[in-house]
């Protein structure tokens, strides 16, 4: 039992430490690469809180916590708990339908995935809990984001390794800059 703690908790950790390691990752070379004229370009990062959860009938859990959109990217704070009796990918089709954040004119933002989990395997009985890289800038006007996992995958099936969440984020006016 002691063993089976200790997998779940490095389990845990690493996927914290991967999620952790792309966002600084990410922020790092952008900070980097960004030598361009920022007159018409906006430079605050704004945070915002959503809370929001949803329960998919194979008993996975999707919660939501935090939005923060930057100038290249946007992050998702969120955590998953696997109630399923079998593993779930929460990225299946990362080449062809990848997981994806639409913006409210319906502009589509692809999930940076970690490098050797593009999936995002969560074991049966197991969380996950990180940031989500999404590429590109989303207009700070836009009032609400859809975060669409497994765009093909099932929204209903009991049974699906692949479960499909499709989770409305409304932007608060509770702004950090």
């Amino acid at each position: 039992m002691l063993r089976v703690l200790l997998r779940k908790s490095l389990l845990q950790f690493c996927c914290v430490i991967v999620a952790g390691f792309l966002y600084a990752q990410l922020a790092t070379s952008s900070l980097l690469a960004d030598t361009s004229d920022n007159s018409t370009q906006e430079n605050t990062t704004r945070s915002y809180t959503v809370d929001t959860q949803q329960v998919h009938p194979n008993g996975v859990i999707l919660r939501v916590s935090q939005v923060t959109l930057a100038k290249l990217h946007t992050t998702i704070h969120a955590s998953v708990v696997n109630g399923a009796n079998s593993p779930i990918a929460l990225n299946h089709w990362y080449r062809t339908d990848p997981t994806v954040l639409l913006d409210a004119q319906g502009n589509a933002y692809r999930l940076t995935a970690p490098q050797g989990d593009e999936e995002i395997q969560v074991p049966p009985g197991h969380s996950l809990e990180g940031t989500f890289v999404f590429l590109g800038q989303i207009p700070t006007s836009s009032p609400t984001l859809t975060l669409v996992i497994n765009p093909t995958g099932s929204a209903t099936d009991k049974e699906t390794a692949f479960p499909q969440f499709k989770t409305e984020l409304t932007l608060f006016d509770k702004k950090k800059e």
